[in-house]
């Protein structure tokens, strides 16, 4: 959500490993272990496959209570919330309520294309309905709580962006409609929908949509590494409805993946739609590569806390991370996971940083600008570390890669100065943009 882009899982098919998950955790231990001690992690994982079990957390749940993260610490899931959206709305289609053609004019005409835009659209994000957190205006209000005519209002002033059906281009917009459509058709909120069709049926103890505030016992604040552990403003849960707005654990997740692996929840046939990709996307569900094997599931991301939900079919193996503060990227851990799990070379990454004198540092303080983003980038030394926050976004810490080079891993940001500190390249997920001081 807030200032998120989505971290995919993406590990290259290289060679043809015998996936055999491995006996001894002791190694998978020593990597969390060396991710908590240098900071760079803090939440559970678990996984299950075939009557192995693993479970461990990390870090801290409240640093200011001294109160570390366990099995019964509950986070904020963002987007694996709509693998459950998704589910309710094909369950509603199993009971005569909705079908995959209806258009959404059917509740919302105002919408723009919504004579043509139907629920299929939406749950394969192909309804080219604009993103509402991708507005400057989100940073405005996501703390805040909403009505359903406010966050409506916002998505027909926002538009659409291209024509239904035309692409698929991920937006949360899809999923908050999906979730008030399908509070009309059933006359209860999304609460009790997550309730009745979901959390009952496959005996989930801490699962529910609302705001981690509520849950004074067991919530994980959410953190972002700046210099220390910050505690990160938080999306109120009326705002991200159907697309992010659930709370639960590692545990529940493994478990509500088997149920709806298993059949529990909706028929094997709308079980095969969802598994079915367009655009590597189906309904509420995405896939990954995993060497010559396929991981079905979700990533999430709201404010700083991180997500992941996964199957692997072809070895009946379940995996679930909730994370309440990352400093290297999602992607990168569940590879480490996943790799030492199933016992394949893996080098553990080192953490050492790179010293750079107070003097460098400072040569790059100032205000820099693009002619091709609109985003001015402030940087700024702060307790012996450079800084650097974007226009409306939150400030993070570089670190340096050499005297000229720094990067930010959680977003794969790299920073590379001129060395008279008067510019630098700016690169991005494959992306490059020159930047120069104002």
């Amino acid at each position: 959500m807030k200032n998120l882009r989505r971290i995919l899982l993406t590990i290259l098919i290289s060679t043809n490993w015998l996936l055999v998950a491995a006996q001894d955790t002791g190694r998978l231990d020593s990597f969390l272990q060396l991710l908590e001690k240098h900071n760079k992690a803090m939440g559970c994982v678990k996984i299950e496959q075939k009557g192995k079990i693993y479970e461990r957390c990390i870090g801290m749940a409240n640093i200011e209570k001294n109160r570390s993260n366990d099995a019964h610490t509950l986070f904020r899931i963002g987007s694996v919330s709509k693998t459950f959206t998704a589910v309710i709305i094909l369950k509603l289609m199993e009971e005569g309520k909705l079908s995959l053609d209806d258009k959404l004019s059917k509740w919302y005409p105002d919408i723009e294309n919504a004579n043509q835009i139907t629920l299929e659209h939406l749950l394969r994000h192909r309804s080219g309905i604009y993103n509402y957190t991708d507005t400057s205006e989100y940073e405005q209000y996501y703390t805040r709580s909403a009505t359903h005519e406010e966050m409506l209002n916002r998505i027909k002033r926002y538009g659409s962006i291209f024509q239904p059906g035309e692409r698929m281009q991920y937006s949360n917009s899809n999923y908050l409609l999906l979730a008030y459509i399908a509070e009309k058709v059933s006359d209860k909120d999304y609460s009790r929908l997550v309730e009745d069709m979901i959390v009952k049926h496959c005996g989930l103890k801490n699962t529910r949509p609302g705001n981690i505030a509520d849950t004074v016992l067991n919530g994980a604040i959410s953190y972002r590494w700046i210099t220390n552990w910050v505690a990160d403003p938080l999306t109120d849960a009326s705002v991200s409805t159907g697309g992010g707005s659930l709370v639960s654990t590692p545990s529940d997740l493994v478990r509500f993946m088997q149920c709806l692996m298993r059949g529990e929840l909706i028929s094997f046939e709308n079980l095969q739609k969802m598994m079915t990709m367009q655009d590597n996307y189906g309904y509420g569900m995405m896939k990954f590569p995993f060497y010559e094997k396929v991981v079905y599931g979700h990533t999430g991301g709201i404010d700083a806390y991180r997500s992941f939900a996964g199957f692997l079919p072809a070895d009946s193996m379940y995996i679930a991370l909730c994370s309440n503060g990352l400093a290297v990227s999602l992607n990168d851990i569940l590879i480490g996971i996943m790799s030492i799990w199933y016992d394949m070379p893996y080098t553990f990454p080192d953490f050492t940083s790179l010293t750079v004198g107070l003097s460098i540092l400072q040569r790059y303080e100032g205000i820099y600008v693009s002619p091709h983003l609109p985003l001015e980038i402030k940087i700024w030394v702060k307790d012996g570390q450079l800084m650097a926050q974007a226009t409306g976004q939150s400030e993070f810490p570089l670190e340096a890669a050499s005297e000229t080079e720094f990067k930010f891993t959680p977003a794969d940001v790299h920073m590379i100065f001129s060395s008279d500190g008067q510019g630098f390249t700016l690169r991005q997920r494959g992306m490059e943009f020159a930047y120069k001081r104002k």
